[in-house]
C-alpha cells in the first residue's frame, strides 16, 4: 500500500484509463461502495440525471464493476439494488480510498484498522463463496437474495420443475452457531412468496467456526437441514 504501488492507486488509474467522465464513474463507485444500493440513492448521492445514471450503470455493469440484484422470487421487480462486483475495488474503496492522509502519515494505524474490520469485510465475500458451493451441489436451483421490507435471505435457490427451495444463512463469525439462526431463517421462510402451499424447503446453514452439538445431532436426523463450516466447505474448493 505505498504511495506508487497497485494497490494505492491501481483503481484511479483504470477508472481514468477506462472511460471518457471518469469522474462521473468514479462518483457513481464510491456511492455504490459506502451503502447506497438504491437507485433512487445513488442519484441524490451523485447528484446525476437520472438518464445518465442509467446508461453509466449499465456500462459498469458490462464491465462486471457493478452488479444488479433483485429479490430471486421478483426477478423483474424494480426493487433492484447495486452492489460492488470487483473485490479489488471493493477492497479498495472500503480501506484504501477513505484513508489515504494515513497511508503517508500512520502506516501501522491504518493496517490495525484493517485488521480490525477485516472480518466485517470477508463476511460479504463469504456469502458469495457459500453461493458458489450451493451451486456445486445443487446445480439444477438458480440462486440469489431474498428481501422483503425489512426482511432478508442471505441465500434462497429455485427449483422451478421440483417445486423446491433452498434457504441458506452465512456466518463469519467467531462463535459457534445454534438454533437461534435456524429458528430466525424459519421465520423468515414463511414470508417467501413462492409456491408455499406445496413446495419442499431445505435449509443449508454455512458458519466459519461450526455449530453446536445439539445442532448438529437435529442437522443429522433431518435429511432437509445441512450444516457447513469452513472446514466442511474446504472439500468444494
Amino acid at each position: 500500500m505505498n504511495k506508487g504501488s497497485v494497490l494505492y492507486n491501481e483503481v484511479e488509474f483504470l477508472i481514468r484509463e477506462e472511460f471518457r467522465e471518469p469522474m462521473n464513474y468514479y462518483t457513481i463507485l464510491k456511492s455504490t461502495s459506502q451503502g447506497n444500493t438504491k437507485f433512487s440513492e445513488i442519484q441524490n448521492d451523485t447528484g446525476i440525471s437520472k438518464n445518465n445514471l442509467a446508461s453509466y450503470l449499465s456500462v459498469l455493469r458490462n464491465l462486471h464493476l457493478i452488479k444488479r440484484r433483485t429479490p430471486i422470487t421478483k426477478k423483474n421487480s424494480k426493487r433492484g439494488r447495486y452492489y460492488l462486483e470487483d473485490n479489488f475495488f471493493k477492497f479498495w474503496f472500503k480501506f484504501i480510498f477513505p484513508n489515504k492522509s494515513q497511508l503517508e502519515t500512520n502506516h501501522k494505524l491504518l493496517l490495525k484498522n484493517i485488521d480490525d474490520s477485516l472480518d466485517q469485510y470477508v463476511s460479504y465475500i463469504f456469502e458469495d463463496i457459500c453461493r458458489e458451493m450451493i451451486t456445486i451441489l445443487y446445480p439444477q436451483f438458480e440462486m440469489g437474495r431474498w428481501w422483503f421490507r425489512e426482511h432478508e435471505i442471505d441465500i434462497v435457490g429455485l427449483n422451478e420443475e421440483e417445486n423446491n427451495i433452498i434457504l441458506s444463512e452465512c456466518k463469519w463469525t467467531k462463535n459457534r452457531i445454534g438454533f437461534t439462526l435456524l429458528n430466525d431463517l424459519k421465520e423468515k421462510a414463511g414470508k417467501v412468496r413462492w409456491n408455499n402451499k406445496n413446495r419442499e424447503e431445505k435449509y443449508l446453514l454455512f458458519s466459519k467456526n461450526g455449530f453446536t452439538n445439539d445442532l448438529r445431532s437435529y442437522a443429522y436426523e433431518d435429511e432437509n437441514f445441512e450444516l457447513y463450516s469452513l472446514k466442511d466447505m474446504e472439500r468444494y474448493f
